[in-house]
């Protein structure tokens, strides 16, 4: 038992003996990358929209094929204590070698607790190397979302990079080429995030974990057969 195990229990509301698990629920795993409950009132919608980052890259992540989600259906019950005929809850979990895979692979940087969780499962969050020789998932790209000054070059960039034969392009993958070649709507490009104005002319700010979120919306893995 050590304090990063009894803050993360206390943080996810449970038993402060209870030790580390094998796999948490999705919103476990943004609460233990967060660090933190609900803000003060003055900070509260930075900290809705960072727990909407996470959320948003991790569907990404898993719609990509790049993390691997573990689901169970839970019967849902009414307040009576009741079972609600037909209401199924469908319940997410990821592993900590999946998901210490993915951030070491994508260069997100774990917290102190997921990193705690990380070393108690014998992981290490080092950078990930790619094997000389990669056999890449077939993927594609599918024109789905509303255009706007992002989406369109973004969808130009992967089309680019999947007529080339490349591996689906992450959000750290378009930053590194934008800010050397910066598209005519994009207003600027840093180290781990873009600015471009909407459709309202409004200044607009993406993450790297939203960027990944939009990749994993705009493209899909193509089962071979």
């Amino acid at each position: 038992m050590n304090v990063d195990l009894v803050r993360a229990n206390r943080l996810l509301y449970l038993h402060k003996f209870t030790p580390w698990q094998t796999e948490y629920t999705i919103s476990a795993l943004v609460m233990l990358q967060i660090g933190r409950h609900y803000p003060s009132p003055e900070k509260r919608k930075d900290w809705l929209q960072e727990v909407q980052d996470w959320l948003d890259a991790f569907k990404g992540a898993h719609d990509c094929g790049e993390l691997e989600y573990i689901t169970v259906e839970s019967q849902v019950f009414g307040e009576d204590g009741e079972p609600i005929p037909g209401a199924i809850r469908i319940i997410s979990s990821v592993t900590a070698s999946n998901l210490c895979r993915w951030m070491a692979k994508n260069r997100q940087q774990p917290s102190t607790l997921l990193a705690a969780w990380f070393n108690s499962q014998k992981l290490d969050a080092e950078p990930f190397r790619e094997p000389t020789e990669t056999v890449f998932p077939a993927w594609q790209v599918t024109r789905n979302e509303r255009e706007n000054n992002f989406t369109r070059p973004l969808y130009l960039f992967l089309s680019g990079a999947l007529s080339e034969g490349k591996q689906r392009p992450t959000a750290r993958c378009v930053l590194d080429a934008w800010r050397e070649k910066k598209p005519p709507n994009i207003f600027e490009v840093m180290a781990d995030e873009l600015k471009f104005f909407d459709t309202n002319d409004k200044l607009k700010s993406l993450s790297l974990r939203a960027i990944n979120a939009r990749i994993g919306r705009m493209t899909k893995t193509v089962n071979a057969r």
